[in-house]
């Protein structure tokens, strides 16, 4: 810099533009390899989607089950497959089947334009005598009850584990599946579905046989209602539940929990993801202004939050405290004040609760309690106080704020 001073001194006059340009130039000049490198660009897969898995439903938690489907929608997965029992069956007039499948499918409408299969369950195919008299009309409905389709470098593989009486995936559903498996060893991945575990099947160390030869990535399925994982010669076997009843609430680590799948496939390689529901939220549920009224009031609700109880003005044994409180929102609030006393040596007068009307944009506003002690000697604690304010968002929620002001001792005066 100390040069582009100098050149500039030893410069005829000139026109001013003449001027401004040789200025340019030099800064130009001196600027040069300081710009920051570009970064790399992240690698490009060739084959990259995602999918969700959809546990057992039944009408049990319909709401519940509604949210989840609502969930999906805001993920926007490839497809979505659902590993059976999507209505109640078990019906004596097969009418009804159809019915339930009329309720079952306004439920995924929502999906729109996410393509959705299904997977045979026993309460999909069984009538009330256990037979499978909803087959038929289940075939109607949604077609075959096994089937496979690819779909980017992944082969999708569903099974009915509920074709024959005994629960074994044999005769012309088993030969499908070998050769159906054959044909696809050139796929990347293999994923395979069915309603009932596999060790609930007979034949299963033959099938399981079957899926290594064959190089199947995981195996997912449902039925029992609660969420598991394990793990047999390299191929994960994952059990599923979306909305159905799951008995005794049991903790999170037992499996019993409502939630989804979300599969990402990249390349050659793939992870399961298990969303418990509720966890997946719309871009929109927090508008600007909320979140700036609701971190203005958070922070500047009180304008001290804390009050040495030596600096207390005192008349005998009755303390006054006056809190200076803040509305930095646009709204009007509601706020109530409520005194937690340690002990019954304190006391509040004339109650320990009030509530107060509080303008949008007031400032330093005083809000004055008297606390009573009811013995002399000094206090080993004091009391706080906590202020609720109702809240309403844009979008009509009412959300509970709380904010906190504290009496403390003279050394604890000093830690803000």
């Amino acid at each position: 810099m100390q040069f582009l001073v100098s050149r500039i001194h030893s410069m005829k006059i000139e026109p001013i533009h003449h001027f401004a340009a040789s200025i340019c130039l030099a800064v130009a000049i001196l600027l040069k390899g300081t710009s920051a490198a570009a970064r790399e660009s992240p690698p490009e897969p060739e084959h990259e989607f995602t999918f969700v898995v959809l546990g057992d439903s039944q009408f049990h938690h319909p709401n519940e089950f509604n949210r989840i489907i609502d969930e999906v929608v805001h993920l926007y997965p490839a497809f979505v497959i659902q590993v059976g029992d999507m209505i109640k069956g078990y019906v004596e007039d097969l009418e009804e089947f159809r019915s339930e499948w009329d309720r079952f499918k306004a439920q995924i409408a929502p999906l729109a334009d996410i393509p959705f299969f299904p997977v045979p369950g026993n309460h999909d195919l069984l009538d009330a005598s256990r037979k499978p008299g909803g087959e038929a009309i289940y075939r109607e409905v949604w077609g075959d009850t096994y089937y496979s389709f690819n779909y980017r470098n992944a082969h999708f593989v569903v099974l009915n584990t509920d074709d024959q009486e005994d629960n074994e995936i044999r005769g012309p559903q088993l030969a499908w599946l070998e050769q159906d498996l054959k044909e696809s060893k050139e796929q990347k991945h293999i994923f395979v579905f069915c309603h009932r575990p596999t060790y609930e099947l007979e034949g299963e160390d033959e099938l399981h046989s079957l899926f290594v030869e064959s190089g199947v990535d995981a195996v997912i399925y449902g039925h029992r209602h609660h969420y598991n994982y394990r793990e047999r010669d390299g191929i994960p076997y994952v059990m599923t539940v979306s909305a159905a009843k799951m008995g005794p609430p049991f903790p999170l680590g037992a499996g019993s929990f409502h939630h989804m799948l979300l599969v990402t496939v990249r390349d050659k390689a793939f992870r399961i993801a298990v969303l418990k529901a509720g966890s997946v939220l719309p871009p929109d549920i927090v508008a600007p202004e909320d979140n700036e009224g609701l971190w203005s009031l958070q922070r500047r609700f009180f304008s001290e939050k804390k009050v040495a109880f030596s600096s207390l003005p005192r008349n005998g044994n009755t303390y006054e405290v006056t809190m200076l409180v803040n509305n930095p929102s646009t709204q009007n609030l509601s706020v109530y004040f409520e005194w937690y006393l340690p002990n019954e040596r304190w006391a509040v007068d004339p109650q320990k609760g009030r509530k107060i009307e509080l303008a949008a944009g007031a400032k330093d506003q005083p809000v004055t309690f008297n606390l009573v002690r009811r013995f002399p000697h000094p206090p080993e604690d004091y009391p706080s106080c906590i202020a609720r304010a109702l809240y309403l968002t844009s979008d009509g929620d009412v959300v509970q704020t709380e904010y906190t002001f504290e009496i403390v001792g003279k050394s604890e005066a000093k830690d803000d």
